[in-house]
């Protein structure tokens, strides 16, 4: 069985926020999106913007854009 390349894939969070997941395709980047914001109990539980779901083209120029986080 041959192994599929994850991609990454980005969205926006119902608010304000985004975020990002490797994923085989569309259909697994969308279900860890949505398993990304379910609540523990412990945490706020996060809404994703279904329709923001994107593939990122160029990595690494994505990777270029986002902002240092110290």
């Amino acid at each position: 069985m041959k192994s599929q390349r994850k991609k990454l894939y980005k969205f926006n969070w119902q608010g304000e926020g985004f975020n990002q997941v490797w994923a085989v395709n569309k259909r697994e980047a969308r279900k860890l999106m949505n398993k990304m914001g379910k609540s523990d109990g412990s945490r706020v539980e996060l809404v994703p913007v279904q329709e923001s779901l994107k593939l990122v083209k160029d990595v690494e120029a994505y990777w270029r854009w986002m902002p240092l986080m110290d």
